[in-house]
């Protein structure tokens, strides 16, 4: 079952910054999630940005996020998280398209 939303804009941006820099800080320090063991909420995380982007109608561009905030966390394989995100955001949007069919 999916969690509430944020109740407003605010707190949607707020949440973001929240799971955003979660996923950052333990991409960073090699706690990266692997087959079925996500200790650490990982996929959740980046669920939630996606239903409060898509909610709000709120741009956000993966690479430009990674870019801008990269220098504020251990260096790490950038490439890695992106992949992680586009992976989870292309399974909710297969999820999405099957339940549009009526599936």
């Amino acid at each position: 079952e999916d969690s509430e939303l944020p109740a407003n804009l605010f707190a949607g941006i707020l949440a973001i910054a929240y799971k955003f820099d979660n996923l950052m800080a333990l991409f960073s320090i090699g706690k990266i999630p692997t087959g079925s063991r996500d200790p650490f909420a990982l996929r959740r995380a980046v669920a939630g940005i996606i239903r409060i982007v898509t909610h709000f109608d709120i741009p956000f561009n993966i690479t430009e996020m990674i870019e801008i905030f990269k220098s504020e966390y251990a260096e790490f394989e950038i490439s890695q998280l992106e992949k992680y995100i586009h992976q989870l955001l292309h399974e909710y949007l297969s999820l999405l398209l099957w339940k549009y069919r009526g599936n």
